[in-house]
């Protein structure tokens, strides 16, 4: 960049005590770039702790937001989350993660849904430039918004080098983890094929002489009210939300990792996961097999059958086990926030030139 200084900012309003996928990017993606000395360019991040209720956050952003850049005389801002305030008065760049809630918004909250087919389009038209995690969103972009494909760039996310095999009993004691158990971590929504899952997972119980559990982990999301009939099961364990230095346990102690999504943007578990050297289960749809290349055993979110089949193999075919353990621990390695920050920085770079 030539001249005075560039002032960025990221934004991070979505950032929570509790985060997940958006919102890790939007501190990890931050925090990376803190870590990188960037000459003649001030990056910050700009948080709120009272802005984790998504009204108040679309308040902030659309009215709050606008003024701030203003008065600061901000060069860019960056969209972390979808949209680009309609009166932003400084050039923009927008992170898309997925296009579900245009592609599929029967998956999505309705509000979600709404609000992204209202102002999507818009923000896509007034980004300078557009990010996101995977080739698959991105051929999603160019073929539902006539977006030319040299505005869109492709940044995978990172993995947290928290994440690495980690065996610790007294996490095991405070969970009441069974020996063992097969694993899903994730928001409980439509999207995450949740209730086929525990059908397959209830189904290869019966077909084996598997003892342990389905274990849970995430939040309570939306539109799964059929869950509601399994929370008193007694072969599935709900853990809610957990935090990120439990979680590393619960991965590592886990027999197999199961994700089949119906779509992901990009899904970090199963990365996680293989950081933990567990092996791992995904879905065909989505950007979960771009992501995790040959690294994982993936099937059908539809077929329960195919779903059980997938534990199985994954649970008691050592040869499979070993394999996939060791490429996931090799696939893993791809994918860094220090990469995404680095590539970030770039569009930045060539934004404020």
């Amino acid at each position: 960049m030539n001249g005075r200084e560039k002032k960025i900012i990221v934004n991070g309003l979505n950032i929570s005590r509790q985060n997940t996928g958006v919102q890790y990017y939007s501190q990890y993606l931050a925090e990376a770039i803190q870590r990188i000395d960037c000459k003649n360019v001030m990056v910050k991040s700009l948080t709120r702790k009272s802005a984790s209720n998504p009204f108040y956050r679309v308040l902030l952003e659309n009215i709050f937001l606008p003024f701030y850049v203003y008065v600061n005389r901000v060069s860019l801002y960056h969209a972390t989350n979808y949209i680009i305030p309609i009166l932003i008065p400084s050039k923009a760049v927008v992170t898309i993660h997925d296009l579900i809630a245009i592609t599929n918004p029967k998956l999505c909250k309705t509000t979600t849904a709404i609000y992204f087919r209202l102002f999507m389009n818009i923000s896509l038209k007034k980004a300078k430039h557009i990010i996101t995690t995977s080739n698959t969103v991105k051929q999603d972009i160019v073929r539902q918004y006539k977006v030319n494909a040299s505005k869109v760039s492709v940044i995978p996310l990172g993995v947290n080098p928290i994440f690495e095999k980690t065996i610790d009993k007294d996490v095991k004691q405070k969970y009441e983890l069974p020996d063992c158990y097969l694993l899903f971590v994730g928001n409980l929504e439509a999207k995450k094929n949740v209730e086929r899952l525990i059908k397959a997972f209830l189904k290869f119980k019966g077909q084996t002489n598997f003892k342990g559990k389905l274990i849970l982990v995430g939040k309570n999301g939306w539109k799964t009210k059929e869950l509601s009939t399994y929370k008193n099961n007694e072969h599935l364990q709900f853990l809610g939300y957990i935090p990120i230095e439990d979680l590393v346990v619960v991965y590592s102690m886990a027999k197999v990792f199961v994700f089949p999504s119906i779509t992901e943007g990009f899904g970090i578990p199963p990365l996680e996961a293989m950081a933990c050297e567990t092996p791992v289960l995904i879905s065909t749809l989505g950007a979960s097999q771009e992501i995790c290349g040959r690294a994982a055993y993936a099937v059908s979110p539809f077929n329960i059958d195919a779903i059980v089949s997938g534990m199985h193999t994954l649970a008691y075919n050592e040869a499979i086990r070993n394999e996939t353990i060791e490429a996931g621990k090799k696939q893993v390695k791809k994918y860094t926030w220090q990469q995404t920050a680095l590539k970030t920085l770039k569009v930045y770079e060539d934004i404020c030139a």
